[in-house]
């Protein structure tokens, strides 16, 4: 029983890290309700925990929560006569069927893999930075959905208390429920346009760590590390695109230079007076490739361009 203890624990960590919001953009794109995908998927999580111990951790732990979180949702709109309304619009009741963890992974095994696009947290983006959310909502739904935050641990992030931050956030989703706004990737005529909306707000995401507005402490590594880590999804799931490229290489170059920006008061350090030796080598080697890459390519755009001074900043021989 500890054995088995230990790998449901284990499973759901990595679930945790790796695929909570695969599941819950996948979710929210079935149903159109953030709010019904969190509820939906927190319960299926609880089950897992209840169940896994006993019965194993299923061959597909993904697919498992997936099915399971779809028949929770369903069972939540049931309870719910406007919900109702909106499942019989959806046509998603002969989705469910009875059955043991085992059939739900063997006949929904491939339901994370089979969407159109390459993964469903790309329409998540685009509807949390839709323009008709204000900038702090977009911030605020993007740390919390994709980049998987807490609510007390995004108003941490931004100086503000827990209840604010949950206030703003209720207002946003409910912004995105009245003016309708949809839930997955702009079609291809129009992704454009909307991608410089998404890109802005990670790029703020990592501007709030790398020099914060308000705090005792001018950079904040966390959320510079977030933000290069949705960098990284948004080249992952846009792999034809070259700003997000251009993006993350500017955010690993700025990064990288962190640990010899300051001086041993706090005080920060320009440019040329760093000592180089402390910036991550790693970093510019990773930064530079992407720089040199989206440079070459059509798109390049805003960020595309600054990745290219800072890598030549970056190239600059130590005297």
């Amino acid at each position: 029983m500890a054995t088995e203890s230990a790998a449901a624990a284990r499973a759901l960590t990595v679930i945790g890290e790796e695929d909570h919001g695969r599941l819950l953009a996948a979710l929210a794109r079935t149903f159109h309700d953030l709010d019904l995908a969190e509820e939906a998927l927190a319960d299926a999580i609880v089950r897992a925990v209840e169940t896994w111990p006993g019965r194993g951790v299923p061959a597909n732990p993904q697919a498992w929560l997936m099915t399971t979180a779809k028949n929770r949702a369903i069972d939540l709109i049931r309870a719910d006569a406007r919900r109702a309304r909106h499942l019989a619009r959806l046509r998603i009741e002969d989705e469910r069927r009875p059955g043991d963890h085992e059939d739900h992974a063997d006949r929904l095994g491939a339901d994370l893999d089979s969407a159109r696009i390459p993964d469903d947290r790309l329409g998540l983006f685009f509807t949390c930075a839709h323009p008709t959310l204000k900038e702090p909502e977009r911030i605020a739904l993007i740390l919390r959905f994709l980049a998987g935050l807490s609510t007390a641990e995004v108003a941490a992030a931004f100086l503000v208390d827990t209840t604010t931050m949950q206030q703003r956030i209720v207002r946003a989703k409910k912004r995105i429920t009245v003016t309708g706004i949809p839930f997955g990737t702009p079609t291809s005529e129009v992704l454009g346009d909307r991608l410089s909306g998404v890109l802005r707000v990670v790029y703020l995401i990592f501007t709030q760590g790398f020099a914060a507005t308000a705090g005792p402490v001018h950079a904040r590594a966390d959320l510079q590390e977030e933000a290069i880590r949705l960098a990284r999804l948004l080249v992952r799931l846009l792999p034809d695109r070259t700003e997000p490229r251009g993006l993350l290489a500017l955010l690993l170059l700025t990064r990288a230079r962190a640990e010899a920006r300051v001086d041993e008061h706090g005080r920060p350090i320009p440019l040329e007076h760093q000592d180089r030796r402390r910036w991550d080598s790693r970093l510019i080697a990773e930064g530079l490739g992407l720089a040199q890459a989206a440079a070459g390519e059509q798109g390049a755009g805003a960020y595309t361009v600054q990745s290219a001074i800072a890598a030549v900043h970056a190239e600059v021989r130590r005297d």
